[in-house]
């Protein structure tokens, strides 16, 4: 018997969802649908939790496997344009965005050592 057809991704439908519903490209539907799978992630969830961290890889994976290395480098640009954008606006308009997200960086890096830190030392 033959197999059936594959099951599509659902971060792909998410994509042609984006896409359709904000009436952009391929890579910004990418883009949108990716993010959006993070953000429906209880916050506790986003950084340290590793199943959560393991189904936004496969998320990703789904997408770059898809997409191929120029669809994938497309999807990067967006997002790090996007990351961009807000990191401005965070920024403010007489703020440094570059010192901001070095201080982004630094305090997620940092939160993510210590809830490391702290998994070692209770499985100790």
């Amino acid at each position: 018997m033959a197999p059936g057809p594959a099951a599509v991704p659902a971060i792909l439908v998410d994509s042609h969802t984006m896409r359709n519903e904000y009436n952009v490209d391929q890579s910004l539907g990418d883009a949108v649908a990716i993010v959006s799978h993070v953000l429906a992630q209880p916050a506790r969830h986003r950084l340290g939790d590793d199943p959560t961290l393991d189904r936004l890889d496969d998320a990703a994976r789904a997408l770059a496997l898809a997409r191929g290395p120029e669809g994938s480098a497309d999807l990067v640009t967006v997002l790090a344009t996007q990351v961009a954008a807000l990191v401005g606006i965070i920024a403010g308009p007489d703020g440094d965005p570059e010192a901001m997200f070095a201080g982004l960086i630094r305090d997620r890096v940092d939160l993510a050592r210590r809830q490391r830190d702290t998994r070692r030392r209770i499985s100790e």
